[in-house]
């Protein structure tokens, strides 16, 4: 079930940005994801988010919800940005 600041989100959005936030729980994560298709990209942009992906590592006591969503964070922002990660890759990250 959605929270209330979720659906209060999804029903604020036009029409063409609903499928970019309707999966997500987490309010804060889907106005991240919003702001990032919003705003112009370039390359630099997409290398960094692209570098946090491929450095992120679970410390010793990080909570593995934390570190999961963190992950899927960054690489719904780099779908967005029309980086798509493979599955295989992301299975790495949370091995």
């Amino acid at each position: 079930m959605k929270s209330k600041v979720m659906v209060g989100l999804i029903l604020s959005v036009e029409d063409n940005l609903v499928n970019t936030v309707v999966e997500f729980t987490n309010p804060a994560l889907a106005w991240e994801v919003l702001r990032l298709q919003l705003q112009s990209r370039d390359a630099s942009q997409i290398n960094l988010l692209s570098q946090q992906l491929h450095n992120i590592t679970m410390k010793d006591g990080t909570d593995v919800e934390k570190y999961i969503t963190k992950v899927e964070g960054l690489k719904n922002c780099l779908t967005v940005s029309g980086e798509p990660i493979p599955e295989r890759m992301l299975m790495n990250l949370l091995r």
